[in-house]
């Protein structure tokens, strides 16, 4: 799949969430976690299978390990800064301003890194 595939479903990611932070209707807001859930899907998996095929193969435990580590280590601290955000300027303000992060460094990664556009 191409390298446009994982930079697409990364912005379609922030759009829907960008859409579940605006929604003021149950339905739209479910329309838009089901989206946001699957674009992430699909970006998680090409980028396991982007990072497992660039990385030679004595490598690639370790990197996986530090992958991990940073995935899931950076969640508590994401929602920890999350939380304080969303007590000063609200719930919604704070999901649309990740939403518009998460699109923005998506935006600058594709732009300022051209061996990205070169993959697949």
């Amino acid at each position: 799949m191409p390298a446009s595939a994982k930079a697409s479903s990364a912005c379609f990611v922030a759009d829907a969430i960008g859409w579940f932070a605006l929604s003021t209707s149950f339905t739209w807001a479910l329309a838009a976690l089901f989206g946001a859930g699957f674009a992430a899907s699909i970006y998680l998996n090409l980028g396991m299978t982007t990072l497992q095929t660039l990385v030679p193969d004595e490598l690639r435990g370790r990197v996986m390990s530090l992958f991990t580590l940073t995935f899931f280590g950076g969640m508590p601290l994401g929602a920890l800064l999350a939380g304080a955000a969303a007590e000063r300027i609200g719930e919604p303000a704070t999901v649309f301003a990740n939403a518009a992060i998460v699109l923005a460094a998506s935006l600058v990664i594709w732009l300022r890194l051209p061996f990205i556009r070169k993959l697949g």
